[in-house]
Order: structure tokens, then C-alpha cells, then sequence
């Protein structure tokens, strides 16, 4: 497969439709019923898992082409090489993505291992090269990425939208992200205190907010309490994923 375009897709109440009852589309189905996509499944029998869940739309019946109309993203997930190669086709047709399971050739876009933390998530793809080798770059990653990063991350979510209403200047606000984004402000808000981290931030941002009107619009943010609350990964593991990445 040809170098990719990776984005993030709002797929909610979007249809997507997933071709095949087994198990691998039952990973596929688990996925988009996360983001909330509206989702139909096409297959003669499905897996009890699949039978079960009240949140999919099941159709079972042998595959037709009209099934893929107005949808967003499709998964051939059957054993049949022939008729995901049908399913291809028939997407290609409409002008649709597509995603063949083991088959990276037919594949309008592949899907990456994803390492979520909260509102962070990091996408590790091979370009359909080799869907393990992502998985395990995505494992070492994980293991090496400080958790604490996660109720950062939501913190500075909620101060976005303040600061782009109280700073006009677009070259100002850009300046003010970078250094709240940076290795400085993490390591204020991790280990010298909630009150010396929305002090630095009131002083970053020249006093456009006050270190309280910082406490008060992140004090909801973060499902896991002050940064002081929250640990770091186990350091020898994270030294031992970062020596496995780079052997």
C-alpha cells in the first residue's frame, strides 16, 4: 500500500458497514460502535457476540452490492477471498473507503494501533506492511509514556477555549499553546504543585487569567484528580521499551 493520509474521523451517526459475522468482524464492529458510528453488519450467520449486541443493525442474508449505499467506511471481513474482493470492487464503484482484512492491496485506507490515553491517542501504522509490528510499537510506546500525561492533556483542554477568547493575537495564542504544551509546564504540573502550575500559567499568559480562573476552569477536567495524585510508569519498564524500540 501506497504512504497514507492519517486523520482522526468523527464517524457519529455516520453508517458504516461491516461484511462478515466472525470474530474479526466483531473487533471491527467494537471499534465503531466506540465512536458511535451507526452500524450495519452483513452476513448469512453471526457469531453469538455479534447476535447479541443491541447497538448494531444486523442483516443476515447473503451479500449484494446495494447493501454498501450511503455508507461512510466499509470492513469486508469474510474468509471468502472472493467476495471480499467483490466487496472492493463494489466500494470502488461508489467511491467509498474500504478496508479488506489481510489483504492491504485492496485496502482504501488501513486501520493503525491506537494507544489511548483520555483525549490522547497515538497512532502506530505500517501501511498494512505488518498489523503486529504496529501492535507492539504501539505496546513499547505505551509502556514508555508517562500517565500523567493524561489528566495533563484534559486540563489543557480546558483552558483552550479560554485562552483563544481572552488572546486575540493569533502569533500570541500560538506562543502561549507551545509553552503550555511544553516540557516545562509538564513538569510544573506533575511535581511542584497545583497551585505553582495555575500561578505559571496566569504569569504565561500575562495575566489574561488569574491562577484561580486557571483552578476553576481545569478543576473538572481530569477524572483523576491533581497531577500529584496520579503516577508515573514503572521507570526500568519505560528504559526497557525505549532500548526495544531502538534495538
Amino acid at each position: 500500500m501506497n504512504e497514507g493520509y492519517y486523520i482522526l474521523t468523527n464517524l457519529r451517526g455516520k453508517r458504516c458497514v461491516v461484511i462478515g459475522g466472525g470474530s474479526i468482524a466483531t473487533r471491527k464492529v467494537e471499534a465503531l460502535c466506540r465512536c458511535g458510528a451507526e452500524v450495519h453488519i452483513i452476513a448469512p450467520k453471526f457469531c453469538d457476540i455479534l447476535a447479541q449486541r443491541q447497538d448494531v443493525t444486523l442483516h443476515e442474508k447473503e451479500y449484494d452490492g446495494s447493501d454498501l449505499e450511503g455508507a461512510l467506511l466499509i470492513f469486508a471481513c469474510t474468509d471468502d477471498q472472493e467476495l471480499n474482493r467483490r466487496v472492493a470492487t463494489d466500494a470502488e464503484a461508489l467511491n467509498v473507503l474500504v478496508n479488506v482484512v489481510d489483504d492491504p492491496e485492496l485496502c482504501r485506507f488501513t486501520v493503525p494501533a491506537v494507544l489511548k490515553r483520555g483525549p490522547i491517542q497515538i497512532a502506530v501504522g505500517t501501511a498494512g506492511a505488518s498489523p503486529y509490528l504496529a501492535g507492539r510499537l504501539r505496546d513499547l510506546i505505551g509502556g514508555w509514556l508517562d500517565r500523567a500525561y493524561e489528566p495533563f492533556a484534559r486540563k489543557l483542554a480546558a483552558l483552550r477555549p479560554r485562552i483563544i477568547e481572552r488572546v486575540p493575537r493569533p502569533d500570541r495564542r500560538k506562543a502561549i499553546f507551545q509553552q503550555l504544551a511544553g516540557r516545562d509546564s509538564f513538569d510544573r504540573f506533575k511535581r511542584e504543585g497545583w497551585d505553582s502550575w495555575c500561578a505559571w500559567i496566569s504569569e504565561t499568559t500575562s495575566g489574561k487569567l488569574s491562577p484561580e480562573e486557571v483552578a476553576t476552569f481545569t478543576a473538572k477536567a481530569s477524572r483523576f484528580g491533581d497531577p500529584e495524585q496520579v503516577g508515573s510508569p514503572d521507570p526500568t519498564a519505560a528504559e526497557s521499551a525505549v532500548n526495544k524500540l531502538v534495538q
